[in-house]
């Protein structure tokens, strides 16, 4: 995945059903509205591992996520605060409580949390 941090004033405006949390194209790309106003977080999949991120245009990646399935939809952004590529990873766990009942697995994180 290609993250993508940016500010965009005009995607702000450009809400004509109101404002959105979480757009998920009809592909493994999705992008998250961060604080209600003009920051939002773009993640572009890509499949080639070896992939040179250094090569990658961010606004490209933003453009490709909001286009969908189909031809790249372009709006200006204001600034690109941040750019990565992550590779997610999941799990599960065997047991969710300690063997003492002290220690929980809990959360979207999986935090610990101490039950005294």
């Amino acid at each position: 995945m290609y993250l993508v941090h940016f500010k965009s004033k005009e995607l702000s405006e450009l809400s004509p059903f109101g404002r959105f949390w979480h757009v998920f194209p009809p592909t493994p790309d999705f992008v998250i509205d961060q604080d209600d106003e003009d920051t939002y977080t773009s993640h572009w999949s890509f499949d080639d591992l070896n992939t040179d991120v250094t090569t990658i245009d961010p606004k490209e990646t933003v453009y490709k996520v909001f286009g969908g399935a189909g031809e790249p939809y372009q709006f200006k952004i204001d600034e690109v605060m941040v750019s990565s590529a992550w590779r997610p990873n999941f799990g599960i766990a065997e047991k969710y409580i300690s063997s003492t009942g002290r220690i929980l697995l809990a959360g979207d994180a999986g935090m610990f949390l101490s039950l005294k």
